[in-house]
């Protein structure tokens, strides 16, 4: 409902609608019919042309009645003002028009809606200043909240220079930009045109620009955004204060080259040259080269600095500046412990090759003695017990040797001097001979061995002693760790995967957790059990076999589990392979028969 307040003093707009309103039979606070805001607008289009709207307004009104020679013409004028009227009425906005004493003449129902404590106010055409009172005292007005006199003040002084200013004002959940409009009459026009969609598309962009701001400022990069012109168009803080940046250097706009001037004047930057123009041409060149470049950065305060130039495809350049100086100096430390560490493993190997050397004279010297005491090649010793001490001492010395044989050989590998003295081998004989060796010892412990050997076997190229050794060291450990009653199988395969040969080790002893093998696989580890513990040695059968395999160009594998066993796999590679023999003729033994079958 489009409404007409008239006032005591009115300007020939309100007399419009005044007249509009009486000749519509109305009261005071009327609603205006189609013809008195035809008026009213028609006045605002005319300007002061002293009043030619009101009259035609007022004749049009009696004309229409009247029936006159000028009826048809005013009543046609009434029917194009009343859908004008509609008009007014579809606009979501609220319109207030306002004469030249400031009362309010003319509003729509959205201002009443927006309003309603006021509703009375607007009724008896009060003043805006009244109206906007009104609303605020009733709590409509968000923004004047806790400092309505300074609010009011404010916006008063907008509302009269009627210059259109933009106010955005928050009335319950509508949010309203209200704008002022001067008329020629003095009056104001004022449009609360309906933003709150607008508003919130603008909050929310907002508070993703505030993220996205919390972010950039967060970064533990230093960043710094050019344009094609290299100028500054953002920066973050923490490149503020790494390059100790005043105000005025940290605005959009600034050139890169009061910034290159700025760290190389104020001593951050060392000067690679005497001329500090061409210096800073140069950093320019670099930055404005369209190319990806990256570079350590030292300055003079000891950091060094990691910087990056990433081109954005439009002319300008994005720059990070990260602070390496911890990882740096955590590398060059990694690195020093390495060549430190190296150092010490080659003086340990030196060391431990070079005593091993000076042990094995006299340890040769003591086991040759107490074999001969043992045996007594001389005469008897008289006293049996001087036969067994001899014997203890002979066997005392043959294991000592062993572990110090071991130990030079992981040495020498370890300190790469350890050759391989390679030649043709055939593995049936060679396991044969080396499960011969380890015989009575499976016996004593009550575990059988046993042999799964394929007749088609193809010769190897390997050092035997190293064979033999990892065989041995294998088939010790096996009978050591499996219980009496227990079994030991060594087999050969051709492996699947590589074509190369698989030597396997296969015990159902106390076996291993996945976790413990790598301990069993460092030199002088021993795994914590109880069975372990009845069985000391050195820790050095394993690393050694996977050292000897490993200078064969193979690996080792191990299969383990608690109380199951474990199945040690030594897998030579196929180039150390001779071709196959032609095939075997039919009826030929397979020999995978045991040992003692032989």
């Amino acid at each position: 409902m489009t409404s007409v307040v008239p006032g005591p003093r009115r300007l020939p707009v309100a007399l419009a609608l005044a007249g509009a309103a009486a000749a519509a039979g109305a009261g005071t606070a009327l609603a205006l019919d189609a013809p008195a805001i035809a008026a009213a607008l028609a006045w605002g289009a005319a300007g002061a042309a002293g009043g030619t709207a009101v009259l035609l307004l007022a004749r049009r009104g009696r004309a229409a009645r009247a029936g006159g020679p000028d009826a048809a013409d005013a009543q046609a004028a009434l029917e194009a003002e009343k859908r004008l009227a509609s008009a007014i009425e579809a606009i979501t906005a609220a319109i207030e028009l306002y004469d030249a004493e400031g009362r309010l003449i003319l509003f729509n129902s959205r201002m009443v809606e927006l309003y309603h404590p006021a509703a009375a106010l607007m009724a008896q055409g009060a003043g805006y200043e009244a109206i906007l009172r009104a609303a605020v005292a009733a709590g409509l007005i968000a923004q004047a909240a806790g400092g309505e006199e300074t609010w009011i003040a404010a916006d008063l002084a907008r509302h009269r220079a009627g210059d259109g200013t933009r106010s955005l004002r928050r009335v319950g959940s509508t949010w309203l930009d209200v704008r002022a409009h001067r008329l020629p009459d003095g009056g104001r026009l004022v449009i609360q045109a309906d933003v709150t969609a607008v508003q919130a598309s603008a909050q929310q962009a907002e508070a993703q620009s505030q993220l996205l701001l919390s972010t950039f400022n967060a970064m533990i990069q230093a960043v710094a955004v050019y344009d094609e012109e290299l100028r500054l168009r953002a920066v973050n803080e923490r490149l503020i204060a790494m390059f100790d940046l005043p105000p005025e250097l940290s605005q959009p706009g600034v050139p890169l080259a009061k910034i290159i001037r700025h760290n190389l004047t104020r001593g951050w930057l060392a000067p690679e040259s005497g001329d500090l123009e061409a210096q800073i041409q140069a950093r320019l060149a670099v930055y404005g080269g369209g190319r990806y470049h990256r570079e350590r950065l030292r300055p003079t305060d000891g950091r060094v600095l990691e910087v990056e130039i990433h081109p954005d495809g439009r002319g300008g350049v994005l720059t990070t500046y990260t602070d390496v100086t911890e990882r740096e100096a955590a590398q060059q430390a990694l690195v020093s412990a390495k060549e430190d560490a190296e150092i010490a493993n080659r003086a340990k190997s030196q060391f431990l090759a070079s005593m091993t050397h000076e042990l094995r004279t006299p340890l040769n010297a003591i086991i040759g003695f107490s074999e001969v005491l043992r045996d007594e090649l001389y005469g008897p010793l008289g006293v049996r017990q001087y036969r067994d001490f001899a014997g203890d001492i002979y066997e005392g010395g043959q294991h000592l040797l062993a572990m110090i044989n071991d130990i030079l050989d992981l040495s020498k590998i370890e300190a790469g001097r350890r050759e391989l003295a390679s030649e043709r081998l055939s593995l049936p004989p060679l396991i044969d001979a080396v499960m011969r060796m380890v015989r009575q010892r499976a016996a004593e412990a009550g575990v059988t061995l046993h042999r799964t050997i394929p007749a088609d076997l193809p010769d190897l190229e390997a050092e035997d002693k190293a064979v033999r050794q990892m065989l041995i060291n294998l088939l010790s450990n096996a009978i050591k760790f499996t219980p009496k009653g227990g079994r030991v199988v060594v087999s050969v395969r051709r492996s699947p995967e590589t074509g190369g040969l698989a030597l396997s080790v296969e015990d159902n002893g106390i076996g291993m957790a996945p976790k413990e093998i790598p301990i069993a696989l460092e030199p002088f580890q021993q795994i914590d059990s109880d069975l372990s513990r009845r069985y000391q040695g050195t820790g050095l059968g394993l690393p050694l076999v996977k050292s000897l395999i490993e200078l064969h160009g193979g690996r080792l594998e191990i299969d383990s589990a608690p109380d199951e066993g474990s199945r040690v796999t030594l897998y030579f590679p196929a180039a150390r392979l001779y071709p196959l023999p032609d095939a075997a003729p039919p009826g030929a033994p397979d020999r995978r028969s045991p040992p003692d079958a032989d």
